[in-house]
């Protein structure tokens, strides 16, 4: 999750929004950090078996550091973000979906998609206060390229041929082979690749294979936080906002309003009820049904929504679709719905939830082939389910 998605957080998480109504500003949360200054996030990857380590690069590969502990939505930046379903509102931008982090302008490409051309912004400075430049994003590329287990290292060693730096605010990718979507591993959704000091980590690895066992710690920061502490048994991060944080890509929103933030380990589903109930804990990832709806008794708190196994497909019988069709139909949805969440899901005819674009591209003009859908079994006979309009019953297989 991008940093700047920080002003947006409230549409992810389960927030308690007390206002500090019933909190004592006054109460430390760690020594020199007051609970009227902070605000309390979940950290919902479990148990960090490395605490020391701030390596995001190799956590899926042996670092085991934290992953959804504060670093990448705070202390770390890369060139684009999008937010494909209502977007992010800023200055000098009327396309709300896209946010130019820490490029200038969007991606550029040759005709033949050979070549990609990314302008930086200037004046973006880490926390070191060494100016961001083009050095960082080809130092980045280059050095996970020479690790094919790390984040994103297949993808440059496959892809890239060469990155050129003709100024300090200009990088070239020169590509193997045409690609239109190159830029997609330097854009965030959900993750991107994020862009290394190349000052800090020339002067700690000898060679750049080094990289996998590296802890990167203290971290330095091209987003709005730095570290402050941490816990060594991987209890709890906390990050502090830098005092130069208008040097950073969040500048484009205006400054985060927390002056510290902490992430903490992820709790038993009634230790996290309790936390959020004395308002020990802000922000919770997740919460079982039952849980949610204690929490529903507290006026403080506000949820953001409103109101399978799966078969190996490459071998029979589920490598017919019409199989899976027919067993897919016959499910009663419904049921299935009100056991797992209690009712409380979006169903989808896709692997993907119809919002933002999605539906105008895929799911509106999916409708007829849906309507329409019948499945041949076999035996000269043809079978479908329809699905009366405004009902929720879902009639058996029917023969056409």
């Amino acid at each position: 999750m991008k940093k700047s998605f920080w002003l947006a957080l409230s549409a992810v998480f389960l927030i308690s929004t007390a206002a500090f109504a019933d909190i004592d500003p006054n109460k430390e949360v760690i020594p020199g950090v007051k609970r009227g200054d902070v605000i309390i996030v979940e950290d919902p990857t479990g148990a960090i078996t490395n605490p020391d380590s701030f390596n995001i690069w190799t956590v899926w590969a042996g670092g085991n550091g934290g992953w959804s502990h504060g670093l990448q939505q705070l202390g770390l930046d890369t060139l684009w973000l999008i937010d494909p379903d209502s977007g992010l509102p800023h200055k000098g931008e009327k396309d709300n979906t896209w946010h130019n982090s820490l490029a200038a302008d969007r991606p550029m490409y040759n005709k033949d998609f050979t070549v990609m051309t990314v302008k930086l912004k200037k004046g973006l400075l880490w926390s070191d206060g060494v100016e961001f430049t083009s050095a960082d994003v080809k130092y980045t590329v280059e050095t996970l390229a020479q690790n094919p287990t790390a984040l994103f290292g297949p993808n440059f060693k496959v892809d890239v041929k060469s990155v050129d730096t003709p100024d300090k605010y200009t990088v070239i990718f020169n590509l193997n082979t045409p690609n239109s979507r190159f830029h997609r591993n330097f854009t965030v959704r959900w993750n991107a690749c994020w862009i290394m000091p190349k000052h800090r980590f020339e002067k700690d690895l000898k060679v750049a294979t080094d990289l996998m066992t590296y802890n990167f710690n203290p971290p330095l920061s091209l987003g709005p936080y730095t570290l402050k502490d941490y816990d060594k048994h991987g209890g709890w991060t906390m990050w502090e906002r830098r005092t130069d944080w208008a040097k950073t890509s969040i500048a484009d929103f205006g400054m985060p309003a927390p002056k510290y933030v902490m992430y903490q380990l992820d709790l038993p589903n009634d230790k996290k009820v309790i936390a959020q109930t004395n308002h020990d804990l802000d922000m919770i990832h997740e919460v079982t049904p039952e849980g949610m709806i204690s929490l529903a008794k507290n006026k403080w708190n506000t949820n953001w929504f409103q109101g399978f196994p799966f078969p190996n497909n490459a071998k029979a019988p589920f490598d017919n679709k019409d199989v899976r069709w027919a067993l897919a139909l016959s499910l009663d949805i419904t049921k299935v719905a009100l056991a797992s969440y209690k009712g409380a899901v979006t169903l989808s005819p896709l692997h993907f939830p119809p919002t933002g674009t999605s539906k105008q591209y895929y799911f509106d003009p999916m409708q007829g082939f849906l309507k329409d859908l019948s499945i041949d079994t076999g035996t000269n006979k043809a079978y479908k389910r329809p699905r009366p309009p405004g009902s929720h019953d879902w009639p058996g297989l029917v023969e056409v």
